[in-house]
């Protein structure tokens, strides 16, 4: 892995997460008004989409995830600020919507290589960088400070969402799984003015060729092109970005709901994709180290 022993200066935090929360309504996008033939789904439901083969629970409760702790070190990349706001959906007329509190949230994605943490066939067991989680607040809503994500063969960059609730007794009440994605544009102008996303391969997949992108949500509504319902609202800042997502959640929509209910390496709609890419990763700019 790649990594810094210090990160880059960053612009104030209000300032980005203000920005990012702005970008939702700036940024004209389908996210949350989704219209199908399924009650919930047609009143905003957001798309459930595959954990994929890369899930690992137990994760730390932070709002910065760049750091791998086993090596106290910080994954190189462009800083991505992540605002999400998760709203409950009733489920009878008028279809209301409500913050969701003391809701889970995990995100884990690839770093600038397309590598994921604490997986054993990518050399990083044990890591933890990229993964964390948030609980949200009375607003519903939980921040993370990460890096714009890397590719890996068969999958356009995306950034892998758990929303779960809790009964009174610990257990599980809800699982909801869904990834965000980025415009194809910012992606190919990130990896392209950035050093920490060189490769020696081209990347192989963009949104529409990524099956999960272009297949259907857990409960087949829509049938196709669920990831672009998905797309973050993007803002950039001195070169950094802050994204923002609005997640509408029906806890009695159980065809929507995580079919693995969090069982590692599970695959929805979509498939796997492919594996992510072996090689010698590129050499770091001066003042960084690597392991």
């Amino acid at each position: 892995m790649n990594s810094e022993n210090l990160p880059q200066p960053l612009p104030n935090r209000r300032q980005v997460i203000k920005a990012g929360a702005l970008a939702v309504a700036s940024v004209g996008s389908q996210a949350g008004t989704l219209m199908a033939a399924v009650p919930g789904v047609k009143h905003g439901e957001t798309p459930g989409l595959t954990e994929g083969p890369y899930w690992v629970d137990g994760q730390l409760h932070r709002y910065d995830i760049r750091l791998d702790t086993s090596t106290q070190k910080y994954t190189l990349g462009v800083p991505l600020y992540l605002a999400f706001t998760v709203s409950q959906l009733a489920d009878t007329a008028p279809y209301t919507t409500h913050p969701l509190v003391g809701a889970r949230v995990d995100i884990w994605h690839a770093n600038a290589q397309g590598l994921y943490s604490d997986e054993t066939s990518e050399g990083t067991a044990g890591m933890n960088f990229s993964r964390g989680f948030q609980v949200t607040n009375k607003q519903g809503s939980v921040e993370f400070l990460t890096v714009y994500p890397g590719w890996y063969s068969g999958r356009t960059p995306h950034i892998h969402v758990r929303i779960r609730t809790f009964d009174k007794s610990g257990n599980v009440a809800y699982d909801f799984t869904s990834q965000v994605f980025f415009y194809d544009a910012v992606t190919n102008a990130v990896y392209a003015n950035h050093v920490a996303y060189t490769r020696s391969q081209a990347r192989d997949t963009t949104n529409t060729t990524d099956g999960i992108f272009t297949g259907s949500s857990q409960n087949s509504s829509p049938a196709k092109n669920a990831g672009t319902y998905m797309y973050l609202k993007l803002v950039q800042l001195q070169g950094q970005y802050a994204g923002a997502y609005h997640f509408v959640i029906d806890p009695s929509d159980s065809a929507n709901a995580d079919p693995t209910d969090g069982t590692e390496n599970g695959f929805g709609p979509g498939g796997p994709g492919g594996a992510p890419p072996s090689g010698t990763p590129p050499t770091p700019p001066p003042g960084t180290t690597s392991n």
